[in-house]
């Protein structure tokens, strides 16, 4: 069940300051910064552009049928990703405290055969996609609704 992934991995912390790089939102002890509302709410503030859709059925449906689901980048095939699943982000950090980083084009793969690898099914829950060439935010929510944040469309204050 337990399988360990071949593919890359990275630090909990290091997705963080990629998040960060994109949109300034800090977690804290009540929120991780892996929330969608949180970062939702601080790319809003910062002027991204937003656009949620409805997704309906997300617990009867198959991890790649809910990929598809996704508005992902147009040229994905070139671009990195940080996946973040829900497992890496719960307040107790010890449960897998890891992301994953990987070339767009290995997407498909790696979510078809991580319930194979892991046991898991991928999106169980809250899931963060971060595209740091495009400078997009692609999140599944757990209410049902899939979440894109442009950050190219703002400009980031320096701090």
């Amino acid at each position: 069940m337990g399988a360990e992934m071949s593919l890359p991995t990275i630090s909990i912390g290091e997705a963080e300051a990629i998040l960060l790089s994109l949109v300034h939102a800090p977690g804290s002890r009540e929120e991780s910064a892996f929330d969608p509302d949180h970062i939702r709410r601080a790319a809003i503030k910062q002027g991204a552009t937003d656009h949620a859709w409805p997704i309906s059925g997300i617990e009867d449906r198959s991890d790649s049928e809910l990929l598809a689901e996704l508005a992902l980048p147009a040229d994905i095939e070139r671009e990195s990703v940080i996946i973040i699943p829900n497992d890496s982000f719960r307040p107790s950090r010890d449960l897998f405290c890891k992301a994953f980083l990987l070339r767009g084009q290995q997407l498909g793969e790696f979510i078809r055969s991580y319930h194979a690898r892991t046991g898991s099914y991928f999106f169980d829950g809250d899931t963060v996609f971060l595209f740091p060439n495009s400078r997009q935010i692609i999140m599944l929510h757990h209410e049902g609704f899939g979440i894109k944040l442009n950050m190219s469309t703002h400009r980031r204050s320096s701090m």
